[in-house]
């Protein structure tokens, strides 16, 4: 072995010591669109977003939710207008997070449950991960959701759907300069 290729293997050991390293349990999330050469549903809505691109007569598109220190994905689902809402749910987003969530509590390992899930899928997380989205995924409705299953979300939220009633300096609401930094 050289002498370069032990100092390779020897900083990949010691940036990347596994078996002393925490769990990471964290999820990020977002939407993708894709174009692609098969027939769409009907009244699912996703070909009239994509058919306007150039070069694009059809697509789809799908909310994925994957591991941040990873490329593995957790959950998936299709966009589309048909997905059922439960009350309260009049957005697209939030009723995805729901959806998603949903997913994630089949990947749970819980007392006195079996290690696979009913859908054959192991459970993986001992604990509930912590994710995060854009504002499309977010209002009040979709919070409360979260927080009622005890799971933990970032969220950027618009500045028009602010909560109301919390004072401003809780807010950080700071323009960006246009600095190099």
């Amino acid at each position: 072995m050289t002498h370069s290729r032990w100092v390779a293997i020897k900083s990949v050991l010691k940036l990347n010591n596994n078996r002393s390293s925490p769990k990471k349990l964290d999820l990020c999330g977002d939407k993708t669109t894709c174009g692609y050469g098969g027939h769409g549903e009907s009244q699912s809505g996703i070909l009239t977003r994509i058919l306007n691109k150039p070069g694009i007569r059809k697509g789809m598109q799908i909310v994925l939710l994957c591991n941040v220190h990873a490329v593995r994905s957790r959950a998936y689902l299709h966009r589309h207008d048909l997905h059922p809402m439960e009350e309260g749910f009049t957005k697209k987003g939030p009723n995805e997070v729901r959806l998603l969530i949903q997913q994630l509590d089949k990947l749970i390992i819980r007392d006195g449950e079996a290690n696979i899930n009913e859908d054959g899928l192991p459970r993986i997380f001992k604990e509930k991960p912590h994710m995060t989205f854009d504002n499309f995924f977010l209002d009040e409705v979709c919070e409360n959701y979260v927080g009622k299953n005890q799971y933990k979300l970032i969220c950027t939220k618009r500045r028009d759907r602010l909560p109301q009633g919390v004072p401003e300096k809780y807010f950080h609401k700071t323009k960006t300069t246009g600095c190099a930094r």
